[in-house]
Formats: C-alpha cells, structure tokens, sequence
C-alpha cells in the first residue's frame, strides 16, 4: 500500500490551469488575444488570463496580437514529480511499468511552466518624422 502513492500521476488530471500575460516593454498587454497550440488541441485565452489546456510530452506555442502587435512564444514540456513516485514503482515492476507508460502517453507525467509570458514586437507605434 505505501508504494501506492507513486500511482497519483496515472489517475490524476490530463489538464493544467495556465496564466497567460502578454507583455511589452515590461507592461501588461490587456486585451490581447492569445492562441495556445500543442500537440493535443488548441486553445484561446484573453491576456492577462488563464486556460486549461491538455498536458502533452509536446512543446506549447502562444501567440498573441492585440491591434498591430504580435508576439509569440514557446514553452517546453517537463516531467512532473509524479513520474519519479511511478518510476519508484518499479520495485513491482508489472505496476510500474504500466504508470510509467501510461502518464507518458496520456501527457498526464508532463507539464508546462504555470505562468506564460509573451514579450510583444514592435510595441510602440512609429513617430511620426517632421516634414521637410
């Protein structure tokens, strides 16, 4: 039973509640649209906000524009603690390896950072030059 507890990732959430902000020069850009692409759907949230997305072993693209401003950004994928307490189930192997197969697959062992951040371009509207 104490090795049990190394099987939370094979039963828990295949999703994760991200916050995303899109940023320029620094400031919050509000009211930017942000699109967030992986390998396991699309998805759209208003910047600063947040949105469940499906896990994946996959990297996370956000793309964000308000008006004439776009930024773009990728997130990598990581391993979550839950996949160290399956690969700790290995001591009765069959068990161990079906968590570890199955997280693995489902996404559900992997993670993204919970804050998203995407540095805008070309934030500043042009000045104007003086007429000669």
């Amino acid at each position: 039973m104490a090795f049990l507890g190394g099987c939370s990732s094979l039963f828990g959430s295949k999703n994760q509640s991200l916050s995303v902000v899109a940023k320029c020069e620094g400031e919050v850009v509000v009211g930017a649209i942000c699109k967030l692409t992986s390998s396991e759907g699309v998805w759209y949230a208003t910047s600063p906000g947040s949105v469940f997305v499906n896990k994946s072993t996959q990297d996370l693209t956000v793309e964000c524009q308000k008006e004439n401003i776009k930024g773009t950004n990728t997130f990598k994928s990581s391993v979550t603690a839950g996949m160290a307490g399956n690969a700790g189930l290995l001591i009765i192997p069959v068990v161990g390896l079906i968590a570890i197969g199955t997280d693995s697959i489902t996404g559900a062992s992997f993670e993204y950072p919970p804050e998203l951040h995407v540095e805008m371009l070309e934030c500043k509207a042009p000045s104007a030059k003086p007429a000669s």
